[in-house]
């Protein structure tokens, strides 16, 4: 069994341009999400995926020098670069991550991975609760159901939105909720503004290196409970 991890990342944030690139302790932010992915677990690849655009120049071109696999596809249109990634890359279980979660935690995506394969469903999730912080987001998906919502979906946000044909349709299609112990939905560890990077900076100024896990940033922040407010007015874009 081949499982694996595509990262969803572009350069054109509308609200932090180039966030995938800016730096966190001396590294682009790309770099821990491809690190940490690289340790979930199970996970035998990990591959980018973004856009045909000329603006991902300095991107691609960091990835190509890491050797990092790319794969690119239509800006607006996730769905069809998702599938482009499994087919070039013979993806038998897809984990879904995305550029913008330097935080994500290898033991949390590991888990929604175990509860896909034991429960034989079409997709798992730790999003549709939310109990985990946001930025630990993790989507496992089959080739044969993204493939349905490939072929089937037409609306732009269906396309756009990778799974969200999917999640609308538990009538049609599997699907498999992983939550938390403890409900920590109140925080964000993912970057969409210039607050959210500021708390990762000291958060990775903090726990040096990638292998940190989930219980040292929730003891980091209770030791440090102000710090949660630099970013708590940032509101999350509906998808």
């Amino acid at each position: 069994m081949h499982i694996v991890s595509v990262i969803q990342a572009r350069m054109g944030s509308t609200r932090l341009p180039g966030k995938v690139m800016r730096e966190i302790a001396g590294q682009p932010m790309i770099d821990y999400v491809v690190g940490r992915a690289c340790r979930i677990p199970g996970v035998d690849e990990v591959v980018v995926a973004t856009s045909v655009l000329d603006r991902e120049a300095p991107l691609v071109e960091h990835l190509e020098e890491k050797e990092v696999p790319v794969v690119r596809g239509p800006e607006e249109d996730v769905l069809a670069r998702y599938v482009r990634a499994i087919e070039t890359h013979e993806a038998d279980v897809v984990v879904r991550l995305t550029g913008d979660c330097p935080l994500l935690m290898p033991e949390v995506s590991e888990r929604v991975i175990q509860a896909f394969l034991k429960r034989n469903c079409d997709y798992a999730s730790n999003t549709i609760e939310r109990t985990y912080p946001r930025g630990l987001d993790t989507e496992v998906i089959s080739p044969e159901a993204l493939r349905r919502a490939d072929a089937e979906a037409t609306e732009e946000a269906d396309r756009e939105h990778l799974t969200r044909y999917i999640r609308q349709r538990p009538d049609r299609f599997s699907l498999c909720l992983v939550t938390a112990d403890r409900d920590r939905s109140d925080v964000r560890w993912t970057v969409d503004e210039e607050a959210d990077l500021k708390l990762v900076r000291q958060i990775y100024g903090e726990l040096d290196g990638m292998d940190f896990g989930y219980q040292d940033v929730l003891s980091l922040l209770e030791a440090h409970p102000e710090w949660t407010n630099i970013n708590r007015g940032v509101e999350q874009k509906a998808c």
